[in-house]
């Protein structure tokens, strides 16, 4: 997802998606575009936390390709 086509992105995520306590996932990613915006060198991977192993593979080697990726 790049931050400059996140309002294409917006419609689907707000669809797809329920509202969980922490504000579902459609608020999870405005707030990383947000983060983005204000920090364009930064890049952002979203990765599932159900899947077992993949935040640690993801740590050890950055280069794994999982997960959605959000960039300036």
């Amino acid at each position: 997802i790049r931050a400059v086509d996140y309002r294409e992105v917006e419609r689907m995520l707000s669809a797809a998606f329920d509202v969980d306590v922490t504000g579902g996932m459609a608020s999870k990613v405005r707030i990383l575009v947000e983060l983005v915006r204000e920090r364009p060198e930064l890049t952002v991977r979203v990765i599932s936390g159900e899947r077992e192993g993949l935040l640690q593979r993801v740590l050890v080697d950055p280069s794994v390709a999982e997960g959605t990726t959000i960039t300036a």
